[in-house]
């Protein structure tokens, strides 16, 4: 939970969630592939502008508001903005939310015959909820103007500026009133004492692997090594298929766990009638046949020094079966799995480390 309060959900860095966190996560994270020129990596100036965007929005909501019950339709609309606002991500069907808001605010300037600014609320809507949003962010998302394919993001500061303004001057209020400048000292604390609890969590911390480039994926995971040869598969249109550092792929059927038996064979497993199957493939010649008595997704073994390394909980234990001891390979809060010795001294692995949840790319690590 802590990790999707963050905003780590698939691809973090798309400006398809459209919310402010995963802009952040563009400006201050890198990722070889996702995000490899971030303005500047910094997990402070992450924290630090993330809650100090929350604490502003949510200080000027709760400003304008009243007890009196007098303006409480505007106040509800300002309330469902505020809360597309605060989303760790926005997914479409979120926006239905915006909905009432919008028709409160369209009401409210077609009872005052201000009928431009009735147009404009519809015209607004339709931007952000319509295939022209779509249209701008696939265009702006991988160009200089980046921050303007985040058309939803705009639309809801937008509608919360508007909705802001109109509580203010039906209320006759000021912007920095006496209890927006409490809740502005209060929230000043807070986003003081919450930036410096997330970093000392969250730090990063360089454990010492190195990134392993297999080509433009979000999900790729099960890696085999034989020798100098790599396999692995990829997640493509919800199928998992087989590719590899030497040019081979396979992508009839859905491919899980595979091991390079030897240089030339490749066992893995299928669904066949909703039912598991182990197959052996010839990768010169494509001929396969049953692989049931082979076992598949073991602990590695370094066959030369008898260590055994696997998966624990997210991390990868490195074992000495002789002794029993063990240690923590890897280190921070991403997820690990898959673990497979290279050789005697490397380890390649699977991490979601500055990504998504469970959106995985392969790493190689030294055991020292």
């Amino acid at each position: 939970m802590p990790r999707l309060g963050d905003a780590w959900v698939g691809t973090v860095y798309a400006p398809e969630y459209q919310s402010f966190l995963s802009l952040l996560h563009r400006w201050f994270d890198y990722e070889p592939m996702l995000n490899p020129l971030p303005l500047i990596q910094s997990t402070l100036a992450f924290y630090l502008l993330k809650y100090s965007y929350i604490f502003i929005i949510l200080t000027l909501a709760i400003s304008v508001l009243r007890t009196d019950g007098k303006n409480l339709k505007l106040e509800l609309s300002l309330f469902c903005i505020t809360c597309l606002l605060l989303l760790p991500v926005n997914a479409s069907y979120q926006f239905v939310v915006l909905i009432p808001a919008a028709a409160i605010l369209f009401k409210y300037y077609s009872d005052e015959k201000k009928y431009y600014q009735a147009a404009a609320i519809v015209l607004l809507m339709f931007v952000m909820n319509s295939h022209l949003q779509l249209f701008v962010t696939d265009h702006l998302k991988n160009t200089s103007f980046y921050i303007l394919s985040y058309v939803k993001l705009i639309g809801l500061l937008i509608f919360f500026a508007v909705n802001l303004k109109l509580l203010l001057k039906l209320n006759s209020s000021v912007l920095f009133n006496k209890r927006a400048v409490k809740l502005f000292a209060a929230g000043g604390i807070h986003v003081v004492l919450l930036t410096a609890i997330s970093f000392i969590l969250n730090k990063p911390v360089n454990d010492g692997a190195e990134y392993i480039k297999t080509g433009n994926n979000y999900l790729i995971s099960m890696p085999s090594v034989y020798g100098n040869k790599l396999i692995w598969t990829e997640c493509v249109n919800e199928k998992f298929v087989l590719r590899s550092s030497f040019g081979y792929s396979y992508d009839k059927e859905n491919v899980f766990y595979p091991v390079l038996s030897d240089s030339e064979h490749i066992v893995f497993e299928t669904i066949e009638n909703k039912i598991p199957k182990k197959k052996i493939i010839d990768i010169r010649t494509g001929i396969q046949r049953d692989a049931s008595d082979i076992m598949l997704n073991q602990p590695s073994l370094n066959k030369n020094n008898g260590i055994l390394c696997y998966s624990v909980n997210g991390n990868i234990i490195i074992e000495d079966p002789l002794t029993g001891k063990n240690y923590r390979l890897t280190s921070g809060k991403q997820f690990c799995s898959y673990p497979v010795f290279q050789n005697d001294s490397t380890v390649i692995f699977c991490s979601d480390r500055n990504r998504g949840v469970g959106f995985t790319a392969l790493y190689r690590i030294k055991v020292k």
